[in-house]
């Protein structure tokens, strides 16, 4: 599984709207090492940096590029195991 800093499971928040990922990222920062991203872009700059994560949470409606399109392109770097909607 995805680790980061000591025992803590890496999770990515994407976002294009910024009191989203404050929250988002407020929320899980005490069980996770979390990553944010504010376009699905940057998003994918955080995977080549940083590699898999082990939770991505994305919204759909971003601009340039929406949530189907990035797991699609994040996908064949990082093939996704469990994938809710």
């Amino acid at each position: 599984m995805s680790r980061g800093d000591g025992s803590k499971l890496k999770l990515m928040v994407v976002d294009d709207e910024p009191d989203n990922l404050d929250l988002l990222y407020r929320t899980f920062r005490r069980d996770f090492q979390v990553y944010k991203a504010d376009s699905a872009l940057s998003a994918l700059e955080v995977l080549d940096e940083q590699g898999e994560m082990a939770v991505i949470i994305s919204d759909q409606r971003m601009p340039e590029m929406n949530g189907t399109e990035f797991w699609a392109k994040q996908s064949s770097a990082f093939p996704i195991r469990f994938a809710f909607s």
